[in-house]
């Protein structure tokens, strides 16, 4: 049921946790990086590879259920509508001693050229507000996104299945600042940025929505829901991507997204609800707690009231299982135990 790889630089973690099925965390000694994968039974698994691999794929890491080889359309390519004057030394963003992108330029300029990219480099930082019996999801999101493509564009492309399993509203959008008119297509956000973002440049994103949490399991729901008990998100972050269908042939995902080096949640519930998340508490108590997690292409997380926590360590590898009374915890944590054995 689990496969952990040991060759991973960073720490693992998998949680399952749907319907009766409980979380399951094993996380590593030497901590970082993560990303995120879960089948039906296993919202999220955490680890380094992600850093490691090409930061686009074709498959999301936040779910390998019966999903798609992601359909997609062509990103948009015809000519600008603008001449852009370019320098003629493209400023290359630089990292500071602590490793974060420091971008060249600051903010958009005048102008449109009709283009934009996923090679982009973003940071979210994120609050959540959620009723757990209304089911009510409102999102409050700011993106930090430096141009690392190495062409100019005027707009993004944001991937959040909030659109097509949740009745998504969008209450707030802004870019350096200014109101912005975004359009939604399926699951993606087409969002002007109002201006051109040059190579190497920096701009601040801000995208508010509101939700509904599905209420059932059926077909894809279980991505987005809160049902018997455990409210389970995936891919809900407006995240930089490229248009994608979300129906789809029942194999694969229908997400491309590109990882980012870090994503800050907050979450703040109407109720006290125990988290199992693909990030690390850092801060928060009570009903409000933050995660952060780093290199990642999605920040999934479920959480229950009655969740119930049994933890044990592998070889220097800490295994939590996260389950509801009733379910048989012990045999997960067995599973949990043996695939990490094998991979000693």
């Amino acid at each position: 049921m689990i496969g952990l790889r040991r060759t991973t630089l960073g720490w693992l973690a998998v949680v399952a946790c749907l319907v009766a099925v409980p979380t399951v965390l094993a996380v590593g000694r030497l901590g970082g990086a993560s990303t995120a994968t879960s089948p039906t039974a296993i919202p999220a698994v955490r680890n380094s590879l992600a850093a490691e691999r090409s930061p686009v794929s074709s498959a999301s890491s936040s779910s390998s259920s019966n999903g798609p080889t992601p359909s997609s359309s062509p990103t948009p390519s015809s000519a600008p509508t603008a001449s852009v004057p370019m320098p003629s030394s493209v400023p290359v963003p630089s990292a500071d001693p602590g490793g974060a992108i420091v971008p060249a330029i600051q903010g958009l300029v005048p102008g449109s050229v009709n283009a934009t990219s996923m090679s982009l480099t973003a940071d979210y930082d994120v609050t959540v507000r959620l009723d757990f019996g209304t089911r009510s999801f409102r999102v409050s999101s700011t993106m930090s996104v430096v141009n690392t493509s190495g062409k100019a564009i005027d707009r993004l492309e944001l991937n959040t299945i909030a659109a097509r399993l949740g009745g998504m509203r969008i209450t707030l959008a802004r870019a350096d600042g200014h109101d912005v008119h975004p359009t939604v297509s399926d699951q993606t956000i087409h969002l002007p940025l109002g201006g051109i973002l040059q190579p190497g440049a920096q701009v601040t994103v801000r995208v508010n929505y509101s939700a509904t949490l599905r209420s059932t399991l059926t077909g894809s729901n279980w991505l987005f829901t809160r049902a018997n008990g455990i409210l389970e998100a995936h891919r809900w972050l407006p995240w930089i991507s490229r248009p994608t269908t979300f129906d789809r042939p029942n194999h694969g995902d229908p997400f491309v997204t590109p990882v980012s080096p870090r994503v800050r949640v907050t979450i703040v519930s109407d109720r006290a609800i125990r988290w199992a998340t693909t990030g690390e508490q850092v801060a928060g108590s009570g009903l409000t707690k933050t995660y952060e997690a780093r290199n990642v292409r999605d920040f999934a997380f479920t959480g229950a009231p009655d969740y119930r926590l049994t933890s044990a360590t592998i070889d220097g590898v800490i295994i939590h299982v996260w389950a509801r009374p009733g379910f048989p915890a012990a045999t997960v944590m067995s599973a949990a135990k043996t695939a990490l054995s094998r991979e000693a």
